[in-house]
């Protein structure tokens, strides 16, 4: 609408603040469409003439008939940003029964004791997310996790992320050494992002808190896999399109993860030296050993034997174990002066690895969590304020729910999950860093209790 001073306002529709989004037929949207839902799921953002309107918590959903006339053409970056998708079959012959038993919702509209069942609210579905993220991730279903992404993108000729002319249906694989029945870098032609271990990760730890499973554990990372697969990368055609699959994109994938678990099981050995060197437990076989395992295994002689060499550097061994006798003896002092010292030295051999592992260790003997209501966090907010002004403007905004920050300072942490606004809504709050995490919980310990 125009205003009396004639300046235009954008009035977002419902579809764009809501937390629920659905799309249906997602394949019809025209380019300039797929293109404003690309920055909502890329950066959390709708964006219109000179308006942006921030969407940092929703639900999506979409629905899609692939072989339908007069739809549109949806590329990689933009399949490559649903988390998941679940192909939906024809109902068999029982399931049409139950359906056509149903009251007919021409006349009588939904059943919603039946056709419609109820559904999360959005405050419990934000809890759930939070729970779910604390989930452990076993080191095998993580080694496993990280293995089959790989898998769906690695190549000893080109890095396939950045050819595009040259794959594996115009000849890139002829001669190769690899290029064998069981391999699965032959078959892919549009490699797997980080995005999509990064929705795997997130998507298995949710499979693991639905069934109550302690920890992920490779199975659970198996059996999701395919799902987060298959829609975003592209497969070769002649045999995807041969029996027993006939074109089945989704079968093909299931197919691919399978061959990918059994080259994982095979690498076993690799991965145990490979554990060994992290720890700073190298032999003097050990280099020997991975070169014999390369010849016949891909990730080896692309990743393996190239960090096994960084790891025999000097220096590294001594770092893993100062960092060992660190977390036996409780020393977050001499852990705090280790992670600064790796912040520094950015050429350090596995320094991400040692840098999270310092990291987690100082998140451990420090972390304390609380479950308050939204009515005490109303009052604890100002307490981390007036310590540290520097945080006040990201605290603030935890005031309108739902809203999940991370906020850092010099020797704090604090993660907040503000889930709703009623006096009683969850709110979760971690609090970790040394000494300063430890005294502002003491402060908070107080506050709750009086």
């Amino acid at each position: 609408p125009l205003m009396k001073e004639g300046v235009e306002v954008v009035v977002w529709r419902r579809f764009v603040t809501d937390f629920w989004k659905i799309i249906d037929e997602v394949n019809r949207l025209t380019p300039h469409a797929q293109n404003i839902l690309l920055s909502l799921l890329a950066e959390g953002e709708v964006k219109y003439y000179d308006e942006i309107k921030r969407c940092e918590e929703y639900c999506l959903y979409a629905t899609l008939n692939p072989a339908d006339a007069g739809t549109f053409d949806m590329g990689p970056p933009f399949l490559d940003r649903f988390g998941m998708a679940v192909p939906i079959t024809m109902p068999t012959v029982n399931d049409l029964e139950l359906i056509l038993a149903a009251r007919d919702e021409r006349l009588f509209g939904f059943d919603e004791l039946w056709q419609v069942p109820p559904v999360l609210t959005e405050e419990k579905l934000l809890t759930i997310w939070n729970l779910a993220d604390k989930v452990f991730v076993s080191n095998e279903a993580s080694e496993f996790m990280r293995s089959v992404v790989r898998e769906f993108g690695a190549c000893i000729r080109v890095d396939k992320s950045q050819s595009s002319g040259y794959t594996v249906e115009t000849g890139l694989c002829d001669g190769c050494h690899f290029d064998t029945a069981k391999s699965v870098c032959n078959k892919v032609i549009v490699p797997l992002s980080v995005r999509a271990a990064k929705d795997l990760n997130r998507y298995s730890k949710a499979a693991a808190w639905l069934v109550g499973a302690q920890e992920v554990t490779v199975e659970i990372v198996k059996s999701l896999a395919p799902l987060v697969f298959w829609h975003r990368t592209r497969l070769v055609r002649d045999e995807l399109e041969r029996s027993p699959y006939y074109g089945d994109v989704y079968a093909y994938t299931k197919h691919l993860v399978e061959l990918a678990a059994s080259r994982f099981a095979q690498r076993a050995p690799a991965i145990a030296i490979m554990d060994k060197m992290k720890q700073g437990q190298d032999t003097k076989d050990a280099m020997d050993e991975l070169k014999e395992m390369a010849k016949s295994d891909l990730l080896v002689r692309l990743d393996y034997t190239t960090f096994a060499k960084e790891l025999r550097k000097s220096g590294y061994t001594k770092t893993v174990k100062n960092i060992e006798k660190g977390i036996k003896d409780r020393d977050v002092e001499q852990l705090t002066k280790i992670y600064d010292d790796l912040l520094v030295d950015t050429e350090f051999p596995n320094r991400s690895m040692l840098l999270k592992q310092v990291s987690d260790a100082l998140h451990r003997l420090t972390l304390t969590q609380f479950a308050i209501t939204f009515e005490q966090w109303q009052d604890l907010w100002t307490i981390i304020s007036l310590q540290y002004p520097k945080l006040t403007s990201v605290l603030k905004e935890t005031l309108t729910p739902p809203k999940r920050k991370i906020v850092r300072t010099d020797g704090l942490t604090v993660v907040i999950y503000t889930t709703g606004d009623s006096p009683d809504s969850a709110v979760f709050l971690e609090i970790s860093g040394g000494t300063s995490a430890l005294n502002l919980k003491k402060e908070i310990e107080e506050q709750i209790g009086g």
